[in-house]
């Protein structure tokens, strides 16, 4: 990666060399007052959400970091969400990377990314700015063998996103129990004869089916893993699992990935949708005229609130820009900046003061609200899963997947993935 302001220093060093061969001297440029003018440098970071909707934060950080550093420009290199992974592992293993990464959720590619050695530790810097200190429990998910590689710039927790007006018209209240939650995606389903649905979940085989099943079972306060060995045929688990096979295989359409269930929501196809709250924006802007003004956020109706990392950084370990890269990072990481991001994407800021920003707006209270009762979906001592992500969500999609396709038994099926992840030597 090699963008024109580096291209224009090299020729500049090139046409010096020539003139001092050919016996010539230039005098050092000087700015008006005299002084030599600052060194031109270019900070590249590789991100997904340089948009329509993001742009303003980017410009706004960018603007106030290059205020602050005459001589600097941030270059932005735009990704597709689904393919920055692997632009990034391409762009290490060729040795042209940007300085910054924006690492996406879930943030399980930091591990395998430390271990092939494309991050920079960032351990004793955090440590002395302070930054992530807050988070702690959050934070370690980007540890590994003691030494953090990333820095968490948001996470998410599980909302319910209801219609209003859907629920008014079939005499539905919002519910804040899983069977309240059933009731209420049965009563919606074919509603006076209509063919909607009360309830969308994603139906596929991404990562986004893993969390949407988590969130079922962590928010039920099934524990997946006791004492270090997996445990998905834990009765709570199960029911858990049960109330989610109900919910997707009988009020739910099927076959919908992430973006089909959401588009089903938004153009009042379906009710309700468990979904975080940073879509809560993009919900209202692309939802249908009728659909958009109903669109609303509740607290999920969980015992627990199944929380998720959203985002984070990273500092390129081939970087030669490392103390531009962290100084970039703590302008991210500002109470201002991160109420900026929050108001237009409403997501949850690690940057603890800047929090009250979705107290600000009654339509976003609920997330603050559902946060006393938060608990991570994946735990970051969990390295194993985390390790083996990949080999995780294959075995963890057949296996659920499964369920909505056949009548199998589900304690029977939980123990038989319990097994299948033992046998696949994946510990948690």
């Amino acid at each position: 990666m090699i963008t024109r302001s580096k291209v224009m220093a090299a020729g500049t060093t090139a046409a010096l060399t020539i003139a001092v061969l050919a016996g010539c001297s230039q005098p050092a440029p000087t700015t008006p007052d005299g002084t030599a003018p600052p060194e031109e440098r270019t900070l590249e970071i590789l991100t997904w959400t340089y948009d329509a909707e993001s742009k303003a934060w980017w410009d706004r950080v960018n603007g106030a970091f290059e205020d602050a550093n005459p001589g600097v420009t941030v270059h932005m290199e735009q990704s597709d969400f689904g393919a920055i992974i692997g632009d990034f592992v391409t762009q290490s293993t060729a040795g042209e990377v940007a300085d910054v990464v924006h690492i996406p959720a879930p943030v399980l590619t930091v591990l395998g990314w430390a271990e092939s050695g494309f991050l920079a530790p960032l351990g004793d810097w955090l440590e002395d700015t302070g930054l992530g200190a807050d988070l702690h429990e959050v934070q370690s998910s980007m540890e590994l063998n003691g030494e953090t590689y990333g820095l968490v710039f948001a996470f998410n927790a599980a909302m319910l996103f209801y219609n209003a007006g859907l629920l008014e018209d079939a005499g539905v209240g919002v519910p804040t129990t899983p069977e309240e939650f059933v009731a209420a995606a049965a009563a919606l389903t074919g509603h006076s004869g209509g063919d909607g649905y009360g309830f969308a979940v994603t139906d596929d085989e991404s990562v986004n089916f893993v969390t949407e099943v988590l969130s079922f079972i962590v928010g039920m306060e099934g524990e997946y893993v006791t004492n270090g060995d997996w445990s998905f045929a834990a009765p709570k688990v199960v029911a858990a699992v049960d109330v989610w096979r109900e919910m997707a295989s009988n009020t739910a359409p099927r076959g919908t990935n992430l973006s089909a269930k959401r588009t089903a929501f938004d153009t009042g196809s379906v009710g309700m949708m468990l979904d975080w709250p940073f879509y809560y924006a993009a919900s209202i802007r692309s939802a249908s005229p009728d659909v958009a003004d109903q669109v609303t956020l509740a607290e999920p109706p969980f015992p627990v609130t199944p929380l998720f990392i959203s985002q984070g950084f990273g500092v390129s370990a081939q970087s030669d820009q490392t103390d531009l890269a962290k100084s970039w990072l703590e302008f991210a990481m500002a109470e201002d900046a991160q109420r900026y991001y929050a108001e237009l994407e409403p997501v949850i800021p690690a940057n603890q003061k800047a929090l009250s920003v979705l107290g600000e707006n009654p339509a976003t209270q609920p997330i603050l609200d559902a946060l006393d009762r938060a608990e991570l979906i994946i735990p970051s001592e969990f390295t194993g899963m985390r390790t083996n992500s990949s080999e995780f969500r294959t075995l963890f999609t057949g296996a659920f997947r499964q369920l909505l396709q056949t009548d199998q038994d589900t304690s029977e099926a939980m123990q038989a993935f319990d097994e299948a992840l033992r046998s696949a030597g994946i510990e948690p």
